[in-house]
């Protein structure tokens, strides 16, 4: 059976926080155009990217089918790892969701929202781990210690 093409949405959230607070605003800002450019650099011409807040991408996938949708995700996570693999700049990490418009009467507004949805349960299980590369990553080539017991990295 071939997969039924659909307008697909993944909604990614880069790990910002702490390389904003130690590394400062002007890092943070770097992280967020290296990952316009690794998402923008693995799609087609019919992708759209959109940074949707501070440090969320939202990128709209029209007429996909599943695999094609499985496929572009698995060259997404590796250009990122591919990326993170080099040493001289912090680690772009993110969590990532994904939804699809189901039929006609699901709207692509109503897409993102459950694609941020998956991205939130995503973040909840990688929240830690991802945290954790940061916070080696600027003790590694910093002199900063950084603090888990803030708030914000909880």
């Amino acid at each position: 059976k071939t997969p039924i093409p659909k307008d697909w949405v993944l909604h990614f959230e880069l790990e910002t926080a702490m390389i904003n607070d130690y590394l400062g605003h002007e890092e943070g800002n770097t992280v967020l155009c290296q990952a316009a450019l690794l998402l923008r650099g693995g799609l087609d011409s019919a992708a759209c990217v959109a940074r949707m807040s501070g440090d969320e991408y939202t990128v709209l996938l029209p007429g996909c089918d599943s695999l094609k949708v499985a496929e572009i995700l698995h060259e997404l996570m590796q250009r990122f790892k591919r990326h993170n693999s080099q040493q001289n700049r912090p680690p772009v990490l993110l969590a990532m969701g994904s939804a699809c418009t189901e039929d006609m009467q699901t709207s692509i507004a109503n897409a993102i929202v459950e694609a941020d949805r998956a991205m939130l349960r995503n973040k909840l299980t990688t929240r830690a781990e991802t945290r954790q590369r940061v916070r080696d990553w600027i003790e590694n080539h910093t002199f900063a210690k950084v603090s888990m017991n803030d708030c914000r990295y909880l």
